[in-house]
């Protein structure tokens, strides 16, 4: 059965975004491990022996890497619905 091929654009335009993906998908394990860590670390923390603003610090950095999750993992998902486009 004859199909219809994918011009040229089309197939670099998949090449490209599946590169990034990979990319992405790299630097979302990488910050997922160091949240893991920081989540533990202040989870561990006690109250008695650090000083609150090392708390408070510590929360800082856990939020900043939440909204670096978040965003990476929304890239992700713009990615896949530019993929499907493609597809389709």
């Amino acid at each position: 059965m004859w199909k219809p091929h994918k011009s040229d654009t089309e197939t670099i335009q998949i090449e490209i975004l599946g590169i990034a993906e990979l990319e992405i998908s790299k630097k979302l394990v990488r910050v997922e491990k160091k949240l893991s860590k920081n989540s533990n670390e202040l989870r561990e923390m006690d109250i008695f022996q650090t000083t609150p603003k090392r708390r408070r610090n510590k929360r800082l950095i856990l939020d900043a890497e939440c909204e670096e999750r978040d965003r990476l993992q929304r890239k992700l998902e713009i990615i896949k619905e530019w993929k499907e486009e493609i597809y389709n």
